[in-house]
């Protein structure tokens, strides 16, 4: 088996089966499969997975859940349960756009034999036409790292092909994930090789409220973001350790932000100074901006006068 398509999905009837047809029309001169892990909806979800199962049962192998096991442990499940060569990732509310999408993506594996995984842009497209479809991400490079991707999650799930079994077994830190399971499967990819872009759009993200990123608030994706980056200060080699500081710094400082304008000014506290802490001398964020902080939640009715004193002053010099 050349490649293992995992389809992930969970109460997504209205989505699932333009996801599914988009990875029947693959033209490719090889076999693969799609493996699909239902976690137990309480729609028509798994009705309609069984009825293209019955369709197509030499292409479609179909795990079905006996409870909600969670967006994780889905996940594993099913990759374990992959035989391909190759592993091409796709979320029950995204699609492909081209039929040639998996052709290209194993012809540059199989030619480039230092690359562990390799991706390319999709469309971005909002639901609630709240924005308008924008390609993503909007870049040009032909080649990232590991070191890249410890800045951002720039790949797409939806475009993203990896050779399977690379990083051996799952860490037990992985299980802990409830939402970053991508960006942390990436990574322990990324160790073993770069990682190469095909500049052609080649997929559909949907964003829309039901999204399990989207649909979370900035609090808690920041904390996820900071779960991921304690356990790669712990997983990754010490060369990989500035990079991690230095966004830990960023991500501390921000959730101080976070909770402060959310009036909780005892975790603002407890961030900021972590933020100091962390990275002194490989600071993103201005000390000064740090100093203001720690001064405005230690002394806010102060802070509040002094910044009332200024503005006066402001207005008097310009009058």
């Amino acid at each position: 088996m050349k490649v293992s398509v995992t389809v992930i999905t969970y109460n997504q009837e209205n989505f699932i089966r333009q996801t599914l047809d988009s990875v029947l029309m693959q033209e490719v001169n090889f076999n693969y499969e799609i493996v699909i892990g239902e976690d137990f909806s309480t729609d028509n979800t798994r009705k309609i997975l069984l009825d293209y199962q019955d369709k197509y049962p030499g292409k479609i192998r179909l795990l079905l859940a006996e409870k909600n096991q969670g967006l994780v442990q889905n996940f594993i499940h099913t990759y374990r349960a992959c035989k391909g060569e190759y592993v091409a990732t796709l979320d029950g509310d995204d699609f492909w756009t081209s039929p040639l999408k998996l052709q290209k993506q194993v012809d540059f594996l199989d030619i480039h034999g230092d690359f562990s995984m390799c991706f390319h842009p999709v469309t971005m497209v909002f639901e609630d036409h709240s924005k308008p479809s924008r390609i993503y991400p909007e870049i040009h490079d032909e080649t990232y790292s590991l070191e890249d991707l410890l800045q951002a999650n720039f790949l797409p799930t939806c475009s993203v092909m990896f050779r399977n079994g690379i990083f051996g077994e799952f860490p037990d830190w992985y299980h802990s994930f409830t939402f970053m399971e991508d960006w942390a499967l990436y990574a322990l990819i990324a160790q073993h090789g770069k990682i190469g872009f095909l500049n052609d759009v080649m997929g559909v993200y949907r964003f829309h409220s039901n999204s399990t990123w989207s649909s979370l608030d900035e609090v808690t994706r920041c904390q996820e973001e900071l779960k991921f980056y304690d356990h790669m200060k712990q997983h990754l080699e010490r060369k990989y350790r500035p990079i991690i500081e230095v966004m830990l710094e960023r991500h501390y400082y921000k959730l101080a932000s976070l909770y402060e304008d959310n009036n909780d000014r005892d975790n603002a506290k407890t961030y900021i100074y972590k933020s100091v802490y962390i990275s002194p001398f490989l600071s993103q964020v201005k000390f000064i901006n740090k100093i203001k902080a720690i001064f405005r939640l230690h002394f806010p009715v102060l802070y509040r006068f002094i910044k009332a004193l200024k503005i006066l002053s402001n207005r008097v010099l310009e009058n």
